[in-house]
């Protein structure tokens, strides 16, 4: 499943910074992929949230700014991080609906509270909110649509801000290490979930987020790092659209 390249990365025991899982509500979350040049400081508040934070720092960035119910280190991308976490702890697999969010997206609590509610009303299983129209984004078809609808069907959402209900976060995280970018796994996550819950992916236009950094896939700090691993971000890809038959393109249905 994961090649030469990832496995050193799945597996490895996070470090937990502080917290205590016994204090956590169990029912909603944000777990954040957090380092140095977040802009969670912008959108996050404790005022009228009524969902857990877990963050994964994998940078010392939480030596000057310490957030979260809950806290892990170690390096590597919000996947492996994922993936490791509920190895020690896997109530995060618990969680009715949780959201998989990079830190360079900007919310409100309340949009992030109003989001949980869709989801929780419409008992989604993979969903992300819609992006504002100065969001830089690969895919425009999740770019906020005006309409009477709250939620509309796709093949898959973005990996930068995919939601899952608890059973659809167990069901897709065997996967996770096919891909330590993360490229390719919005493509089998939708089709995962699609085919198990018999629901398509869905965008949620009644709420708006921003993503505020230039997608930079050659000089960009992220796809660096890749490279630095000896990580292929679109082999990854290409290698799942085979295996499974996927067709690499976000879709509406």
């Amino acid at each position: 499943m994961a090649g030469t390249a990832q496995k050193p990365f799945f597996g490895d025991t996070p470090e937990m910074l502080w917290g205590d899982p016994q204090t956590l509500s169990g029912e909603q979350a944000v777990f954040l992929q957090c380092g140095r040049g977040s802009i969670h400081h912008k959108w996050l508040s404790n005022t009228g949230r009524n969902w857990d934070l877990i963050v994964n720092y994998y940078d010392d960035s939480y030596l000057h700014s310490p957030i979260g119910d809950i806290a892990f280190y170690q390096r590597g991308t919000k996947f492996s991080g994922v993936y490791n976490v509920a190895q020690v702890f896997p109530s995060l697999l618990s969680y009715r609906h949780i959201l998989l969010l990079d830190d360079d997206l900007l919310f409100g609590v309340e949009a992030l509270s109003q989001l949980f509610r869709i989801a929780e009303e419409k008992d989604l299983h993979l969903f992300q909110s819609s992006l504002t129209a100065d969001s830089y984004c690969a895919w425009p078809l999740l770019h906020h649509q005006k309409g009477e609808r709250d939620a509309r069907p796709v093949n898959a959402v973005e990996i930068m801000m995919p939601g899952f209900s608890g059973e659809a976060l167990k069901l897709c995280l065997s996967d996770f290490p096919r891909s330590l970018s993360g490229w390719g796994l919005d493509f089998l996550c939708g089709e995962r979930v699609s085919q198990h819950f018999d629901q398509a992916p869905q965008v949620i236009d009644s709420v708006q987020a921003r993503h505020t950094k230039v997608i930079n896939t050659e000089d960009g700090a992220y796809y660096r790092f890749m490279r630095s691993l000896g990580i292929d971000p679109a082999k990854e890809l290409k290698a799942i659209c085979k295996e499974f038959g996927l067709t690499p393109d976000i879709m509406a249905l």
